[in-house]
């Protein structure tokens, strides 16, 4: 990189690193032009699951599981906090070392399934540095402009269909010829509850 020793706080790198195979030297290049308490945040797709949603990526060169992700990041980096995300509705975000900070709920009526942190997640996210790091949180972000979930959206569309459905009907009950009609029918709805016996 094109930058001189030391000179670099925070590296993001975001979709890079399975792209091309010089994992190592990549990684020389980023403890290079980090300063000595200097942070990268790192995503990587991983390989165990992401090839059920793109399994012919012709551009992912060397993609890594877990497994291999922390060998890289533990080779240059005294501290590091891996984070597993998933996209869901939302972006999920949890944290390996927060045990019991979030449970995941799968299933259905029959049978429902727990598991503490994501079953099943897409990406590997590193934090590392060479100074100690601070906690971090699970998260879950979502777009404000981002679109309901089919199911909310049918649910809206259940909700205005049966407002719509009462409207009408209280505008039968407004019509004049509805309240006439029970005006004429009133003495017979008498004789029929009179002859039931009710």
């Amino acid at each position: 990189m094109p930058l001189p020793d030391a000179s670099i706080d925070v590296i993001v790198s975001f979709e890079t690193l399975e792209h091309h195979h010089l994992h190592d030297e990549m990684f020389l290049e980023i403890k290079r032009v980090l300063r000595p308490k200097g942070l990268l945040i790192m995503s990587s797709p991983e390989k165990s699951t992401y090839q059920e949603l793109d399994p012919d990526n012709p551009f992912h060169v060397k993609e890594l599981n877990l497994v291999e992700f922390r060998t890289l990041i533990e080779k240059y980096f005294g501290h590091y906090k891996m984070l597993y995300q998933r996209y869901l509705e939302a972006s999920v975000l949890t944290v390996e070392d927060e045990v019991g900070a979030l449970v995941e709920y799968t299933g259905d009526f029959d049978s429902v399934e727990s598991n503490v942190g994501l079953k099943k997640w897409y990406y590997n996210i590193c934090i590392a540095s060479d100074a100690e790091l601070q906690p971090v949180a699970p998260s879950v972000f979502r777009r404000k402009d981002a679109p309901a979930s089919p199911w909310a959206i049918a649910w809206q569309n259940e909700q205005k269909r049966e407002l719509k459905l009462q409207e009408q009907i209280q505008s039968i009950y407004d019509s004049h010829t509805y309240r006439i009609g029970r005006l004429v029918t009133a003495p017979l709805r008498f004789l029929k509850k009179d002859s039931s016996g009710k």
